[in-house]
C-alpha cells in the first residue's frame, strides 16, 4: 500500500516538473528563440540587364556585407529567416533598398535593379573660340591673330593653310595672294603689293625687322604658324604701324612664338 502511494506522488511530481518547463519554454522572448539559419543570394544588374560588378550589397542589421562579383552576384550564408531589408549601392547609380523574406524552410535569391545617378555637371561656359583650331583652342596662343583675321581686314594665311600648299620657300606662299606680286632681282625674290609701291614693312613675332625680306627668304615654311598681310596703310593695326615712306605689312608668327 505505501509503495502504490508513492509511486503516484512520484509520477504526480513528474508531470509537474514537465508542465513548468513547458510554461517557461513558452514565455521566452521571441527572439530568444532561435531561428534556422538560411542563405540568401542576389543578382546586381543595370536596368538594360548587364551585370554590375564591385556594387556593395549589405543585410541592414547585421554584419554581413559584401562586393558583386563580375557576373553581379555575391550570396550570403547563415542568415536568419523572416523579414531581411538589402541595400546596394554602386558610384554612378541610385542606392536601392529592397525587403525580403527569407522562407523558414529554405533560401532565397533576389535580382536587384539599379537605376544611373543623373551627374550634375555644374555651370558650362561655352566661349567662341575665334575661329582657332582644337589643337589651340584651349590656350591663349594666338589670339590676337585669330581676332583679326574674324574682323577680316587683310589677308590671313594659317597653319593648315601652309601644310595644305606644303610650298618649298616662305616667299611662295605670297604666289596667288590678292594685289601681290612675286618679283625677282637676279636669284633674290622680292614682294611688291599693287596699292603700295614705297615699301613693306615685315614683322616676325611681333618684332619690326630693318631687312625683313631677307628674314623671310631665310625661313623655312615649317617653322610659320600663321602670317597676316596689309595691303594698304589703312588696314594696319596701329601696332604694326609703318615707317614713313612705307604703307604695307607682312606680320609672320613662328610655331615656337
Amino acid at each position: 500500500m505505501r509503495k502504490s502511494i508513492g509511486t503516484q506522488v512520484t509520477g504526480a511530481r513528474l508531470a509537474g516538473w514537465v508542465l513548468v518547463a513547458c510554461a517557461g519554454f513558452a514565455a521566452l522572448p521571441a527572439d530568444a528563440q532561435r531561428r534556422a539559419p538560411r542563405n540568401i543570394s542576389v543578382t546586381v544588374s543595370d536596368t538594360a540587364g548587364n551585370p554590375i560588378p564591385d556594387a556593395t550589397v549589405a543585410v541592414a542589421g547585421t554584419g554581413l556585407r559584401a562586393s558583386t562579383d563580375a557576373h553581379g552576384q555575391v550570396e550570403f550564408r547563415n542568415v536568419d529567416w523572416g523579414p531581411q531589408n538589402i541595400s546596394v549601392r554602386k558610384i554612378g547609380f541610385r542606392e536601392v533598398n529592397q525587403p525580403v523574406v527569407v522562407p523558414a524552410d529554405g533560401s532565397i535569391a533576389a535580382g536587384i535593379t539599379l537605376r544611373r545617378a543623373p551627374v550634375d555637371l555644374g555651370k558650362v561656359v561655352v566661349r567662341d573660340s575665334g575661329g582657332k583650331p582644337a589643337r589651340l583652342a584651349r590656350t591663349a596662343r594666338f589670339d590676337e591673330f585669330y581676332k583679326r583675321r574674324r574682323a577680316g581686314a587683310g589677308t590671313f594665311i594659317t597653319r593648315e593653310d601652309i601644310e595644305a600648299r606644303n610650298p618649298g620657300r616662305a616667299v611662295d606662299l605670297f604666289m596667288g595672294v590678292a594685289g601681290v606680286r612675286l618679283t625677282y632681282r637676279g636669284s633674290t625674290p622680292l614682294l611688291s603689293f599693287a596699292r603700295c609701291k614705297e615699301g613693306v614693312e615685315v614683322f616676325v613675332d611681333g618684332q619690326r625687322l630693318n631687312d625683313g625680306i631677307n628674314v623671310l627668304n631665310s625661313i623655312h615654311p615649317n617653322q610659320i604658324e600663321a602670317i597676316e598681310i596689309y595691303h594698304g596703310l589703312a588696314t594696319v593695326p596701329p601696332q604694326f604701324s609703318p615707317k614713313p615712306n612705307d604703307c604695307a605689312a607682312i606680320v609672320l608668327w613662328t610655331r615656337f612664338f
